[in-house]
This record gives structure tokens, C-alpha cells and sequence, in this order.
């Protein structure tokens, strides 16, 4: 879709440019004047990659026009955002002291309270600062770095698990490693669900049915470790198997329909 690669090219003209509001004035202006010539040129028989190739050549530079806008580090540092929250991390950080502080003088277990507290603040700082990268990521349509975040939850969230099976259920270290494959099947699914809810984009059949069979696979891994029901809970990757084959009969179906009513069109 065209709308969708001119966008595309404009978050690589602007990917350094400040989110200031001149900024995005300049880049829906210039989405405008593209889709309104791509409009122009649609009844001239041109194929769509020939379509964008004009409009972009027609565009010009606008290089020089973004720079103007894009900071020098003194100008960064000297922004009113940037040392609110250069002093938001340091007050937390210091927040974090004081807290040890008490709680070490109050329960006498500086150790436990390190081992406790600190590890929480930071996850509590993590979390935050990523939901805003996110945040910006979602409202720019740049997601350079939203996969390798939820990723990084991904692989938080099992190693969290690992430590409740291993150490709160007590279970054998032999079999809760089975939760680390989580890994990648929890970072897939983030990353499809970014396609689906945020970038508006297809997912392809093949990562839909590869999800699904791994989701199943890693649902019986974690079941079949907590409760040890290996033998009977393998039917969870049959059914996995199931579904996959079910969404492959129903989207190919879709397709067939789709191609009879182009081809009724066209005649």
C-alpha cells in the first residue's frame, strides 16, 4: 500500500529529528503533497512501485530543511525534558538508598534487604523507562527498538519463572529449565501482536503457524514441569497442531474467495 511506503520512507528522512510539533507539521505536509501527487498519478496506467518512485523523485531533498530542527549535544543537555528526567532518575536513585537504609537499620538483614530491594527498584526504573520509549515508538510509527524490548520482558518474565519453580515449588532444576524455550515463543508473540494492534500489517501465514505450534509446544513444557503429567499433557501440542492446520484451511479458503471475486471483477 502506498500510504503505508511512504510513511515508511518518511520515518527514515525524519529518524533523527526531534518530536517536536514543527517536526510533525513538516512530515504530514509532506505525506500530503505525496499521497495527493501518487492520487494524481493513478489513472496514468503506472505500476505502484512506479508511482512511488515519482512521487519520492518529485518530493526532492528536504534534508537541509529537517536538520534545522535536529539538536546539538549542548542544545540536549540544555533542554528542560531532559534535566527533569536526569533529576527524576537521580531522586529515585537516592529514594532507593534511603529505603535500604531504613529497612537495613529497622530489620538488621542488610543482605536480604540488598538482595530484595534493589533488584525490584530497578526493575520498577526498567519498566518505566521502556513503557515511554514504547510510548514514543507507538506514536511516531518507529519501532526500532519496540522488539527488542519486548524481547527483553520475554526473557525477564522466564527467568523470574525459573526462580518461582525452582526455589518457591521446589521442583528439580533438571526440569524447570523447560521454561528458557519461553523465550523466543513470548518474543514472537509480542512481535506479533505489535503487527496486529500498532503497524496495521498482515502477518504472514507462515509466523502464525509457527506461533502457534511453538505456543503449544512451550504451554505443555511448563505444564508438564509443574505438575509432571508428561505423558498426558502432550495431547496440548496435538491440539496446537490442530489449530495450525485449521487456520491454514480457513486463510488459504479466504484467498481462493478472494482471487474468484478479482477475477468476477475483471470480467
Amino acid at each position: 500500500m502506498l500510504l503505508d511506503r511512504f510513511r515508511a520512507y518518511l520515518d527514515k528522512l525524519f529518524r533523527n529529528a526531534p518530536d517536536k510539533k514543527e517536526v510533525r507539521d513538516l512530515r504530514e505536509e509532506l505525506l500530503g503533497n505525496l499521497m495527493s501527487h501518487a492520487a494524481d498519478l493513478k489513472g496514468s496506467g503506472l505500476s505502484e512501485d512506479e508511482i512511488f518512485e515519482q512521487c519520492i523523485a518529485q518530493l526532492g531533498d528536504y534534508s537541509e530543511a529537517i536538520g534545522k530542527y535536529t539538536k546539538t549535544p549542548i542544545e540536549v543537555i540544555r533542554d528542560t525534558r531532559f534535566q527533569r528526567s536526569v533529576l527524576t532518575v537521580v531522586s529515585f536513585i537516592l529514594a532507593c538508598v534511603v529505603l535500604y537504609i531504613i529497612i537495613g537499620f529497622t530489620t538488621k538483614h542488610w543482605g536480604m534487604a540488598a538482595y530484595i530491594l534493589f533488584p525490584t527498584m530497578a526493575g520498577l526504573l526498567y519498566f518505566a523507562a521502556t513503557l515511554l520509549v514504547l510510548r514514543r515508538n507507538i506514536g511516531r510509527r518507529k519501532h526500532l527498538t519496540t522488539f527488542p524490548i519486548l524481547f527483553s520482558y520475554a526473557a525477564i518474565i522466564c527467568t523470574v519463572l525459573f526462580f518461582i519453580l525452582g526455589f518457591g515449588a521446589r521442583l528439580p532444576l533438571s526440569v524447570v529449565w523447560v521454561v528458557f524455550p519461553a523465550i523466543p515463543v513470548l518474543g514472537l508473540i509480542a512481535s506479533i501482536l505489535v503487527f496486529l494492534l500498532w503497524m496495521h500489517k498482515k502477518v504472514p501465514l507462515l509466523l502464525t503457524l509457527v506461533t502457534v505450534i511453538m505456543t503449544s509446544v512451550e504451554i505443555f513444557l511448563i505444564s508438564s514441569a509443574v505438575t509432571g503429567l508428561w505423558h498426558p499433557l502432550w495431547v496440548i501440542v496435538v491440539l496446537g497442531v490442530v489449530v495450525s492446520i485449521a487456520i491454514l484451511i480457513f486463510r488459504l479458503n479466504r484467498r481462493i474467495a478472494q482471487k474468484e471475486a478479482q477475477n468476477k471483477k475483471g470480467y
